[in-house]
């Protein structure tokens, strides 16, 4: 699916929307303000990062891994502040 490049920007899109939309959860979360404090912006950019580094980790292993764990792994190393392994 990815692979086609008519989907591109969909899929940017509904990337866009999901951050979007996780950066005003954590904004009301925490008190803050998607227009003016950095902070639920940057976690909603990390966690989709994350995400994209993880799916892409699977979807290019060879043999198969499953998503969980590798998602675990990300965001394991992602709160400890990513230390050099």
């Amino acid at each position: 699916m990815l692979a086609e490049p008519a989907l591109h920007g969909e899929v940017a899109k509904a990337n866009a929307a999901a951050e979007d939309a996780l950066a005003e959860a954590v904004a009301e979360r925490t008190g803050t303000s998607t227009a003016d404090d950095v902070y639920p912006k940057l976690v909603a950019a990390v966690v989709g990062a994350g995400s994209a580094v993880a799916v892409t980790r699977c979807m290019r292993a060879d043999p198969p891994v499953p998503l969980v764990p590798v998602l675990r792994e990300v965001f394991e190393r992602i709160a400890a502040g990513l230390p050099v392994p």
